[in-house]
């Protein structure tokens, strides 16, 4: 049973593999370290939240979010700055549900929309986060939206 959940300190390490697994994704590398997720995630001064997907103990999925403004509307909102799922858990709505889950926690901060970025030649992706309601925004169609109520 897959369960969706805050990231705990314990899950640093696993999170680290799949951060790297998304950047060979893109032909990237990542130099994050567990120090650094430490950092940003349980620091005196927390940059991101994060959400992990947990089946039978291991995680399979993440979500990291950090804080957007559209100052001169007055609007808070979260950014989805990685949304990842593991291979061969992919094509099974994971990365829907954990979608969802960062709606409802953008919700509890007050938050009227949240942001994601894709790829123009991730076609799945874009599908995807049309199909849960996101918008491509008119200025940076790489980036999509969706207003919360």
């Amino acid at each position: 049973m897959i369960r969706i959940r805050p990231v705990e300190h314990g899950d640093l390490p696993k999170v680290r593999e799949m951060i790297a697994a998304l950047a060979s994704h893109h032909g990237e590398g990542a130099l994050v370290t567990v120090a650094d997720l430490r950092r940003d995630l349980f620091g005196p001064t927390p940059w991101l939240k994060m959400l992990v997907a947990e089946d039978d103990g291991t995680c399979v999925g993440y979500a990291a979010m950090g804080r957007r403004a559209k100052l001169g509307d007055g609007l808070r909102g979260i950014e989805v700055e990685h949304l990842y799922v593991d291979a061969d858990r992919r094509g099974r709505g994971l990365g829907r549900r954990m979608l969802a889950a960062v709606e409802a926690s953008a919700r509890r901060l007050g938050s009227s929309f949240v942001t994601i970025g894709t790829q123009a030649e991730n076609a799945a992706a874009r599908g995807a986060y049309v199909a849960c309601g996101y918008e491509p925004l008119p200025h940076d169609p790489n980036r999509l939206r969706k207003r919360l109520a």
